[in-house]
């Protein structure tokens, strides 16, 4: 079988824009004349037809035009992962009453003009949460208002709300006198929420996942390398301990190849260790977040990590967790929460016990590979040092909660795959390895600074 060509028919003096096209559409999957604007939306629609054909090849996504203002890029999704989750503007992660605002504004903008004022926003949205056991948007409580802001600026940050006057900051202060009038994107909105299937015939989140997996040599070779590209896309690093045999063995003889085609894509370097895969960006402009990074939690995280590195020989090892364990356990947990009239049945699933393509052989999950340890509590006295030592380094909230600031730290180490979570701490991962013996220039934040 011939093996797509990346970027065949772009010449060499046109490959750099053809990149960059690529890259925009990767890091920002939906893509509209105001988000991230215009320029960027006529620069990847220039190379609307070859993309669709290398990113389908390449790593089974779906590049869709449904208006001549948006793009929207669609990829079959492999796993349940924590890190991919919304974020406040701060980089707080999102919790699940956030993520109950942002449906249940998108159910009320789906039915409103190309204008809405926030009280009405509001207002609606708090009558669809008051159906919901648990959940209510009650504007005298401050947690609420809160809550429903941060949603609103995801919203705003996605191009499907822009504030033509008012503020939301308003609001939050005195719901009484504050207001904001909102222009809807409405095809935006429309693209914002498209799960792979309809919700409400899903009878299991392992549907969701149900991909099946091709007959014939040719088609199972096509179907690995599709879903590595995209772990090497989506993901920070790919430990081959996290692989499947059949992607392991994959990503081992043919990762030159690969690597190949995901540079051409995407004018990145592919990074390939004894331990996995990486794609390292050498543009500084394929992902709003980068490791080492500033503010408080960046800079936490970082001197952790050094300590952590330093220390990675001295401490007991602990099993190292395998990412589809994780995935299985979510799985199950939502299953568990699933409300009752979710779901009828009618959708064919493959909880029949047939193999589902996202789970790992038995093989992998009995792997006993071991990683060094750090326990919940050297973490948090690592912190406690930390924070004596470089005070000025970090914001008076973090300075006054050090547990806040431990918790938002080793999420962010978790995210950037350097760490992982085990019972009673987290694993040091391979890729923590490359900080041993670094520099690490702590930065004193301005007199009054609060971020």
């Amino acid at each position: 079988m011939t093996e797509h060509r990346v970027a065949f028919d772009v010449p060499d003096h046109d490959l750099a824009a053809f990149q960059r096209a690529a890259r925009l559409l990767l890091s920002h999957r939906l893509l509209a004349s105001r988000q991230p604007g215009l320029d960027e939306l006529q620069a990847v629609r220039r190379w609307l037809p070859q993309l669709q054909r290398d990113l389908e090849a390449l790593a089974g996504y779906r590049l869709e035009q449904p208006t001549a203002e948006v793009l929207r890029l669609i990829g079959p999704p492999d796993r349940l992962d924590p890190t991919q989750g919304l974020e406040s503007a701060s980089q707080r992660p999102f919790d699940g009453r956030r993520y109950a605002y942002v449906c249940l504004a998108l159910a009320v903008l789906g039915r409103s003009g190309l204008q809405i004022v926030l009280t009405e926003l509001v207002e609606r949205a708090a009558s669809l949460a008051a159906e919901i056991p648990g959940l209510g948007l009650h504007t005298d409580d401050h947690l609420h208002r809160a809550a429903f802001v941060d949603a609103m600026a995801w919203l705003e940050r996605m191009g499907a709300l822009v504030v033509a006057d008012g503020s939301t900051a308003a609001w939050q202060r005195d719901p009484a006198t504050g207001e904001a009038l909102f222009d809807v994107d409405r095809d935006v909105c429309r693209q914002l929420f498209l799960p792979p299937r309809l919700l409400q015939r899903l009878s299991s989140t392992r549907a969701l996942f149900a991909e099946l997996d091709p007959a014939g040599r040719d088609a199972r070779r096509a179907f690995v390398r599709r879903r590595l590209v995209r772990s090497l896309l989506e993901r920070p690093v790919v430990y081959y301990d996290d692989l499947t045999t059949a992607e392991r063995a994959y990503a081992r003889n043919e990762s030159r190849a690969l690597a190949e085609d995901v540079e051409r894509l995407t004018g990145c370097r592919v990074e390939r260790r004894a331990e996995g895969l990486a794609l390292i960006d050498t543009t500084g402009a394929f992902s709003d977040r980068r490791f080492p990074g500033s503010g408080s939690v960046m800079q936490a995280a970082l001197l952790i990590t050094e300590r952590m590195a330093t220390a990675a020989d001295r401490r007991e090892d602990a099993r190292r967790p395998h990412t589809m364990d994780d995935h299985e356990e979510r799985v199950v947990r939502l299953d568990r929460a699933r409300p009752p009239t979710v779901g009828d049945g009618t959708l064919e699933t493959n909880d029949r016990g047939a193999p589902d393509a996202t789970e790992p052989e038995e093989s992998d999950l009995g792997d006993e590979k071991r990683l060094p340890f750090f326990s919940d509590g050297w973490i948090a006295s690592t912190v406690q040092r930390i924070v004596s030592e470089h005070e000025r380094a970090f914001a008076a909230s973090f300075r006054a909660d050090p547990d806040l600031l431990t918790r938002e730290a080793v999420d962010a180490l978790m995210s950037f795959d350097l760490v992982r979570p085990v019972p009673g701490g987290c694993v040091a991962l391979p890729a923590l390895a490359r900080f041993r013996r670094v520099r690490v220039r702590v930065v004193a934040r301005p007199r009054g600074g609060s971020s």
